[in-house]
């Protein structure tokens, strides 16, 4: 009858436990997985991600983060055995596209992961540092001016008009400040500030008022600017650079119990260093680095970094 409930005898419990278990022992035969596993979660915010960066400049600023998954994957450890790669400008955006609403790893620039950390009111550790090309750990924030702009030295700036990066940038913020207030440069308590590198490097060749403009933009970012062809090669002229600043930072969350952080950290530097392809794709000399450049007693965690009230320099 329609609308009428016919009980049928095959949905009986004891048929219903007889079917499930029947499932259960065929998965298990053909090695399926019964629910389906929760992926770790990878927000990669490095700028110089291929995702997160053009590809202007042949070899550079293409790092395949890919390849670190898959590298991740080979270690046999079932916490990476299903891993989401998400690739975001901030925190906050990897987060909500994250399949769970959740990062567990996040790869990026020291100062911008540790200052949106703090602002999302999240606890990580820090566990890596990944080199650059040269070996490298730090960068700078580079002082340049327009090219036909006669200024010698960063002492002659004091007429100038400043423009930084934001605050959360420290090679072209607190690391900027610092440098010019070394060299007698007064910084306004409330600097002007562009909102990138490229926006920087524009209001420099397209200043029209009698007040010349200096700005400070990241080491690695002059010439993808050039090379985008966004700002003519040649067009701004480097003064000076603030002293070096962490770059690229590995950090865990608390989703991250201690021995997947250990297992993590091994696979970081044990097999990355040794695969010159992986090294290549990553464009990184030496692969990763303790995270803490003062420890000596090898590859150890650091404390769990507490963001609320963490400096931001």
């Amino acid at each position: 009858m329609t609308g009428k409930f016919s009980y049928n005898e095959s949905f009986t419990t004891k048929n219903v436990m007889k079917y499930f278990f029947l499932t259960v022992l065929l998965c298990l035969f053909l090695g399926v997985p019964l629910f389906a596993a929760e992926p770790f979660v990878i927000a990669v915010m490095d700028p110089l991600a291929k995702e997160l960066a053009c590809d202007c400049v042949a070899g550079f600023a293409q790092r395949d983060y890919k390849a670190l998954a898959d590298h991740l994957k080979k270690t046999g450890n079932p916490a990476f055995a299903e891993i989401e790669l998400v690739f975001a400008g901030s925190l906050q955006a990897a987060i909500i596209k994250s399949s769970p609403k959740r990062v567990d790893m996040i790869i990026g620039k020291d100062s911008v992961v540790r200052h949106e950390l703090q602002q999302a009111k999240m606890l990580a550790t820090g566990i890596a540092r990944l080199t650059d090309k040269k070996g490298e750990v730090t960068f700078t924030g580079l002082v340049v001016v327009a090219a036909d702009d006669p200024t010698k030295s960063v002492a002659d700036l004091k007429k100038h008009r400043l423009l930084l990066g934001p605050p959360d940038c420290d090679e072209k913020h607190a690391a900027a400040i610092k440098f010019f207030e070394k060299h007698g440069i007064t910084v306004p308590k409330k600097p002007d500030i562009a909102g990138n590198c490229t926006e920087a490097g524009l209001a420099i060749i397209e200043n029209e008022s009698p007040q010349p403009i200096a700005a400070v933009v990241s080491d690695y970012a002059l010439v993808l600017i050039e090379g985008c062809k966004t700002i003519e090669k040649g067009a701004l002229r480097v003064l000076d650079k603030t002293e070096p600043v962490p770059f690229i930072g590995v950090f865990v969350t608390e989703s991250v119990d201690q021995k997947t952080s250990e297992s993590l950290c091994n696979a970081l530097r044990a097999g990355v260093s040794k695969d010159s392809k992986l090294l290549e794709t990553l464009e990184s000399k030496n692969g990763f680095a303790p995270y803490s450049m003062e420890t000596k007693n090898g590859w150890e965690l650091l404390p769990v970094m507490k963001t609320e009230g963490d400096s931001k320099n």
